[in-house]
């Protein structure tokens, strides 16, 4: 071989090399690209978990407030606050939620809320036995609130083990 045969082979190999080099830089920018989309539905799904768990808990706390006379004041307008969270529900981004398969979820949590404004409007008087009265429902939806909850919870898990990791605490909080 003879110089020039030499460096149409060494040529060669270099462009081989940049084919190579360059589909190696494609693979990880698609990788990276992969790992943000998962991370933003991962936090997405993380916000729709802390929404159905404080709608729940709202829930619980708004029939203890009017309980009984004297229960601690948490919500000086309980309508409101549930009428504010169906807002916030509404607020989401619809479209990402579609492609997640959750808006079944986001709609009926919605429908929560404002079955809950509605329950609540006028507010009752502390010790009226609303409560007692609507107990059923109110366990039903408390408890619809909870299941979306634990399985926003697994979602996140399987989707970014660093969201989930790092709000655990936060989510089994609330």
């Amino acid at each position: 071989m003879n110089v020039v045969d030499w460096a149409q082979v060494v040529g060669a190999a270099g462009s081989f090399l940049a084919v190579v080099v360059s589909l190696g830089s494609v693979f990880v920018q698609r990788c990276r690209e992969k790992r943000a989309a998962k991370r933003a539905d991962a936090s997405l799904l993380l916000s729709l978990q802390n929404l159905a768990s404080e709608l729940g808990r709202m829930n619980v706390l708004a029939g203890f407030q009017i309980d009984a006379p004297g229960n601690e004041l948490i919500y000086p307008n309980i309508a409101a606050e549930f009428s504010a969270m169906s807002r916030l529900l509404e607020d989401l981004p619809t479209e990402r939620l579609s492609l997640l398969g959750k808006m079944s979820v986001v709609l009926h949590l919605r429908r929560i809320a404002a079955e809950l404004a509605m329950l609540y409007n006028p507010a009752p008087k502390a010790g009226s036995n609303f409560y007692l009265v609507n107990r059923v429902r109110l366990g039903k939806l408390k408890a619809a609130c909870s299941t979306y909850s634990l399985q926003l919870i697994e979602e996140i898990k399987r989707l970014d083990t660093e969201i989930f990791e790092a709000n655990v605490e936060q989510m089994n909080r609330l």
